[in-house]
């Protein structure tokens, strides 16, 4: 019995579909802007791609095993190599770098020889997803599919050279984007995936470094500007092209750039050393990239006069309290008919639907989306008062002071432990701004009706919603409805600035 293999596969998509190549036949991936016609008598075959003035012919999975994905307008070519000679993959951006034992590769039976460039698939654990392998034997078998020979030779057999069970490779695969004329690089391992024609959407998220919300897979992601993040200014709209999705443990969020250059294998010894004090968020940077180690056609195509990209560190970038806080507001994205439902029904009844806000105080809790102005994550210089009162402390934002109550203690519970999933709600009055810490944002959703409290409610029940609203919410629909307490941080918000504390406390405690 012939022992476990770990092999490495670098993941790309192409028309909603991930395809997993082996890294030794992944030779790089390099943008696409036009493809040289090419005559060839398979449909699959899209043209030739310039790569180091040899035409590579690129050839079109969807087209090739009937699959009808939409592809993106700005593609990229994933190069294989195989046994001398290089083919193109046309790809939508790539996903990521995994490891598997070839024992856990599900192999696919067929014999036909279009069918067998599908070698199975196998489980990509970090992204919880299954990925199709492919089989660089067979799609260099596939008859009419024509292949050049590979203008660099030297890479394979550096590749034969390797440990054939576990490749030994220190490289590291690097994202090049450009922000406006600032070019930044990331770890690729780090991204999910790209988007190319961004459309960012006015939402009451945007706040801080969030410009609004993204569609991304059926969902409503937070659309944040990398640029403003990382302290270098801001990505001025018409900038705004492409964008890059993290996964973080509690949802996704978008990276907004204004291209994705390439993607590139560099070897750590040639990062070069920051200065702390020359960037505002020198947190945020983990070494330089200096144009001169990558190839010429890579700075061509970076379009501004610089001599680096600045590597973003990975870590820092997705430990971000407030990307931890807008992750946790991932919402599904409305259908064009839950759309027209939503629109023929506006005025009518507020019990249609309700967009809703749920958070964690001692029980999972809601409060209409409408209310709340700003989220912004909590940060520990705000306890200047401590956290034996309801009030913590005072937060500056955008010129403005804002109080923070801890909405826990409020409404008779324990004090808020604050840490990195910590929020804060912030709510207008009377001109002024209060803000409302809550242990952790839990989703964005629509109650599907928001009845007044029944009179024969008793025991904690009452007590519960009577402290939040006299209202409870209904979530989701089926086996998944659940009742959720309705906190009106507006009426809240209302008393402490015009009766103050203690009032105000007393009402939410009613």
């Amino acid at each position: 019995m012939q022992a476990a293999q770990t092999v490495r596969f670098g993941v790309f998509s192409l028309g909603g579909v991930q395809f997993a190549l082996p890294m030794e036949a992944l030779r790089e991936v390099i943008p696409c802007r036009a493809f040289e016609p090419l005559p060839s008598p398979m449909p699959s075959l899209v043209g030739g791609v310039n790569l180091r003035d040899v035409l590579v012919p690129v050839l079109d999975l969807r087209v090739l095993l009937n699959h009808q994905g939409q592809a993106s307008e700005f593609p990229c070519v994933v190069i294989m190599a195989h046994e001398g000679k290089v083919l193109g993959l046309l790809a939508d951006g790539v996903s990521g770098i995994f490891s598997a034992e070839s024992s856990e590769i599900h192999r696919q039976v067929v014999n036909d020889p279009v069918s067998a460039v599908v070698h199975g698939n196998v489980h990509w654990a970090d992204a919880h997803a299954l990925v199709n392998v492919l089989s660089a034997q067979a799609l260099a078998a596939l008859p009419q599919v024509p292949m050049v020979d590979d203008p660099e030779p030297q890479r394979i057999r550096l590749g034969e050279e390797r440990d054939e069970v576990v490749i030994q490779d220190a490289s590291l695969p690097v994202m090049l984007v450009r922000c406006g004329s600032v070019p930044l690089a990331l770890n690729a391992l780090t991204v999910h995936t790209t988007v190319s024609n961004v459309e960012v959407l006015p939402s009451p998220l945007a706040m801080g470094h969030c410009l609004g919300v993204m569609a991304y897979g059926g969902l409503h992601v937070p659309a944040i500007d990398l640029l403003a993040l990382c302290g270098l200014g801001a990505l001025p709209p018409q900038a705004l092209h492409q964008a890059f999705i993290l996964q973080l443990p509690q949802g996704f969020v978008a990276c907004l750039v204004s291209e994705v250059v390439d993607v590139v294998r560099i070897q750590p010894d040639v990062l070069v050393p920051l200065v702390s004090f020359s960037l505002a968020r020198a947190d945020m940077f983990e070494a330089a990239l200096p144009m001169a180690v990558l190839p010429q056609e890579v700075a061509k195509r970076t379009a501004v006069s610089v001599n680096q990209y600045l590597l973003i560190h990975a870590d820092a970038l997705k430990d971000t309290q407030e990307l931890v806080a807008l992750s946790a507001t991932n919402v599904a994205a409305p259908t064009a008919q839950s759309q027209q439902t939503t629109a023929s029904h506006v005025g009518s009844s507020a019990q249609d639907g309700v967009s809703m806000i749920v958070y964690a105080l001692a029980a999972d809790t809601a409060t209409p989306f409408a209310q709340i102005e700003e989220i912004l994550p909590y940060t520990r210089d705000a306890e200047v008062f401590g956290n034996d009162d309801d009030m913590l402390g005072l937060m500056i934002n955008r010129g403005r002071s804002i109080p923070v109550m801890c909405l826990s203690r409020m409404m008779g519970g324990p004090a808020c432990v604050t840490s990195s999933t910590t929020s804060v709600l912030v709510v207008a009055a009377n001109g002024q701004h209060i803000g409302f810490a809550v242990n952790q944002l839990k989703s964005i959703e629509t109650a599907q009706w928001e009845p007044d409290l029944p009179s024969t409610l008793s025991g904690h029940h009452r007590v519960a919603a009577g402290r939040a609203s006299g209202k409870l919410a209904q979530m989701g629909h089926g086996p998944q409805a659940r009742m959720l307490p309705v906190v009106d941080l507006a009426r809240l918000a209302q008393h402490l600035c015009n009766q103050g504390m203690t009032e105000a406390v007393d009402l939410a405690q009613a």
